[in-house]
């Protein structure tokens, strides 16, 4: 399945809207960019597991990778990596 990513700005921000190409609920594959970050999530057809990994832009390193039963909880730990990894640099500096 193919996904589109328009990518906007406003009032400052980047703001990112994903359409699938098909008509269905979830995409297969789903790229999110925020704050420096760009997270990957894949659904696993054989599986039906969501497999995600983190990357900062313009990199190759992964930074964080797991699976989840539903796309929903990927969703939710590429958030609360991205979240830890701010707070993680602020208390460094």
């Amino acid at each position: 399945m193919l996904c589109f990513l328009p990518i906007s700005r406003s009032n400052g921000r980047r703001s990112l809207s994903v359409s699938p190409a098909t008509k269905s609920s979830e995409p297969d594959k789903l790229h999110l960019i925020r704050e420096g970050y760009v997270a990957e999530i894949v659904h696993g057809r054989a599986t039906g597991l969501y497999h995600f990994l983190v990357t900062r832009e313009n990199s190759l390193e992964i930074l964080c990778w797991g699976q989840e039963n539903t796309l929903d909880a990927a969703r939710h730990c590429v958030d609360e990596f991205i979240v830890s990894e701010k707070e993680r640099f602020k208390a460094a500096s």
